[in-house]
Formats: C-alpha cells, sequence, structure tokens
C-alpha cells in the first residue's frame, strides 16, 4: 500500500498524478481517492472550478526571471534569510493577490460538481483501460457536524461567511448527482460525522486522528466487500 496523498490538491491534479504514475508503469489493483474539500474551497477561493488552490502565486511567480532587478533589490534591504526569502515571495505574490475571496457566481457550485464528475469518469475509464479498480470519496466537511465543539465552531469561523452557504449548495448537488453516477463507485460520505459530538477536527478542514479512524473505518468495509467479491486483485 502506498499513500500518494499530497495536501491541497484538487481532484484535477490527483487524476494527472495518477495518469502521470500510470505513464511510469505502475498500475495499481485498487486505487482509492478521497477528495472533495479542496474543490470546493479553491472554487470560492478563486472563483473558477477544477483548478488548483492559490493559483495567483503561480501568477506572482510567472517569467521571475524577467523581474531579477526587482527581486534583487527587494532581497538586498534585509531579505537575506531562508525566512527572508518566503516572506519576499509572499510580498510578490501578494500584489497579484486578490484583497479579499472571490464573490461566488451563479452556478459556480454546479461548475464544482461537473468539474468533479469529470475527473471521476477520467480516473474510472483509466481504471478500465488498464484492468484495475478504484473507489471514489467525498470526504466529511466540518459544515456538515451538527453537533461542533466550541473549537471546531471556532474553526467555522475562520473562514469567510458566504463560504457555509457554498459548501452546502455543491454539498446538496453531490448527494444528489452522485447518487446517479453508475459509471463510478462513487461514495458519498460527506455526512459520515453528522451526529458525532465528540471533537473530530484539528482546524477547519484537517481530521483528527480518531476522525482518520472512522473514516479508514467506514473506506475497509467496501474494500473488504469489493475483495470478497474477487473485484481487485
Amino acid at each position: 500500500m502506498i499513500n500518494y496523498a499530497e495536501g491541497g490538491y484538487v481532484s484535477t491534479q490527483e487524476f494527472l498524478a495518477l495518469l502521470n504514475e500510470l505513464h511510469h508503469g505502475n498500475r495499481p489493483d485498487l486505487a482509492i481517492f478521497y477528495n472533495g474539500l479542496n474543490d470546493m474551497y479553491s472554487a470560492a477561493q478563486s472563483g473558477e472550478a477544477g483548478i488548483p488552490q492559490n493559483e495567483w502565486n503561480r501568477v506572482a511567480e510567472f517569467n521571475v526571471s524577467s523581474r531579477q532587478v526587482q527581486v534583487y533589490w527587494l532581497a538586498l534591504f534585509g531579505e537575506r534569510t531562508g525566512l527572508h526569502a518566503v516572506r519576499l515571495m509572499h510580498r510578490l505574490a501578494a500584489r497579484h493577490r486578490p484583497d479579499r475571496y472571490a464573490e461566488l457566481r451563479p452556478g459556480l457550485n454546479r461548475d464544482v460538481v461537473t468539474a468533479y464528475y469529470a475527473n471521476m469518469r477520467a480516473i474510472d475509464g483509466l481504471a478500465k483501460a488498464y484492468g484495475f479498480r478504484v473507489l471514489l470519496y467525498w470526504q466529511p466537511v466540518l459544515y456538515n457536524k451538527r453537533s461542533r465543539t466550541a473549537f471546531e465552531e471556532k474553526m467555522i469561523h475562520t473562514q469567510p461567511e458566504h463560504f457555509q452557504a457554498f459548501f452546502s449548495s455543491v454539498e446538496a448537488l453531490i448527494r444528489e448527482q452522485g447518487a446517479q453516477w453508475e459509471t463510478c463507485d462513487f461514495h458519498y460520505i460527506g455526512d459520515l460525522f453528522e451526529h458525532a459530538s465528540q471533537p473530530l477536527y484539528i482546524d477547519f478542514s484537517h481530521i483528527s486522528e480518531e476522525g482518520n479512524h472512522l473514516v479508514a473505518e467506514r473506506i475497509s468495509r467496501d474494500v473488504a466487500l469489493m475483495l470478497m467479491s474477487g473485484g481487485a486483485e
């Protein structure tokens, strides 16, 4: 078993990571995808579905070699250590970063689901073409946890207020449309913690060890059923 998880990846990047492994001859017996939150967050952040998070950093970094004089003078005035170099890049990126998160245009929620489904279908197509199985999971989201602890409630308020309505609208579409995705072995577990009262989140998006255990239990049941049915080698 190999964990290919990457911090902050959206489903488009995960699809490309799988494709890259196949290019190198690394065909799995079973591939498990656990995602969803980053697709919503990236869209809420940028106003576009299916692109990586923090795209303004790519804007800041683009063609940086043509701005060597600017970088040099900023570095000369005290930006000499590794920590200061990081601060320097943040300052350059800040010039291209919007002052606030993008306004959520009508239809963006549907665009997120459309892009996500396209990636899941592409992953499923690769599995069929290369002869392996996939299990696809939409991950739990803090907004769906009804009995939130004081800390979890505080984490809710670290995000822009309009995020909750946007996330909820995407979740509603995923539940509705995901149930009809017959070509994909898709499992909506966004409400896995809905009735849990114990603390399960360590920040807005990341779950605790106990939360990971509950998710692993849920996924392992599906893997066991697949193995018993002879669905994976």
